[in-house]
Order: C-alpha cells, then structure tokens, then sequence
C-alpha cells in the first residue's frame, strides 16, 4: 500500500491523538471543558483545535499548500498568542503532529522502515512549524501595536494617565509584568 494512502486510512486516528496531545498543553481544568463540550459557541477553542487539526492533516497529505496552510495555522495560532503561553508552548502543537504520526504508525507495523514518503511528510510538518512561527510572532506584533494605540489614546488627563500606568503594571495585560508567559 502506498504510504499516502496508509496515512489517509489512518488520518482520522492521528487526528484524534493529535488533538488529544494539543489539549493536553493546557490546564487540566481547560483540557476537560475543550474534551467534553462539543458546541461551537460555548466551547470556540475546542472546535478551531478540533476543525482545524482535521484540515491540516488533509492538507499536508495534498502536499504543502502555502496560502491554505496559512489559514488554517492563523486560525490556532491567534488563538494560542492571546493565552498564557510562552512562543515556544504556543507552537509545541506542530511537532505534536509528528509524534501523533510515529505512534499510530508503529501500532500497525513497529519493525517497519520509513518510506522516503515519511520523511517528506515529515519534513513538510517542519516547514509548516516555520510558519506557525511567522504567523505567531505577527499575531504578538499585532497585539503589542493594540496596546501602544490603546496608549496612545490613553494619553492625556490625569486620568487617562492613571489607565495607561494600570494598563503598563497589570500583569494581565503586560508580558513583561507577568514573566514573560504570555
């Protein structure tokens, strides 16, 4: 059997492991609420994660299609530049994908040799992280550009002053005041 279609019959399994290793990145409390509600509107994080896991699988099975693969990545990844992750942990999902691949793949055939497909599948795994990373790192450009407008705006009265210096010291909204986790 051909290597891509070995990985089509098993797509559906290394999406489920995929998912199962992604949301295992986050709180116990949050990876259970992500597991267990299925509705798009009270759980939006599990459904992105969940939809679009399953589309890049396909994609990258098609091949490495830049502008789709993108869309897809951006859809994750804004959501995981906004949440208490350091880059590295907001990114950790991609080489996930490949650890998901290698597991459900040594369940059929564990003495079995990779095929040059693996490692070209594989290696348009690593390019997709050098996106994500390039879709990260201007996702937080945006969010820093946010909070320099929003002070901007907040100069001015001694009021607005006072909301600029909470905007600076509060933890929630400054990486910086929050060890840099965000």
């Amino acid at each position: 059997m051909e290597f891509v279609e070995e990985l089509r019959l098993k797509k559906g399994a290394i999406q489920e492991n995929w998912i199962e290793k992604i949301l295992d990145s986050y709180p116990s409390r949050s990876s259970v609420f992500f597991r267990t509600k299925k509705d798009e509107f009270l759980n939006p994080v599990g459904t992105v994660l969940s939809s679009r896991a399953e589309a890049i699988i396909e994609s990258l099975l098609e091949g490495f299609d830049h502008s789709v693969l993108s869309s897809l990545l951006e859809d994750i990844i804004r959501i995981r530049a906004v949440q208490e992750f350091t880059p590295s942990q907001a990114l950790a999902f991609l080489p996930l994908l490949k650890q998901a691949l290698r597991e459900e793949l040594h369940k059929v055939e564990p003495e079995k040799g990779r095929p040059r497909e693996f490692e070209e599948f594989e290696a348009r795994i690593d390019q997709m992280t050098l996106l994500a990373f390039d879709i990260y790192t201007g996702c937080r450009q945006q969010i820093y550009e946010l909070r320099i407008d929003e002070l901007k705006r907040l100069q001015g009265s001694p009021r607005s002053r006072r909301a600029a210096k909470e905007l600076l010291t509060d933890p929630e909204r400054n990486p910086r005041e929050a060890g840099g986790s965000q």
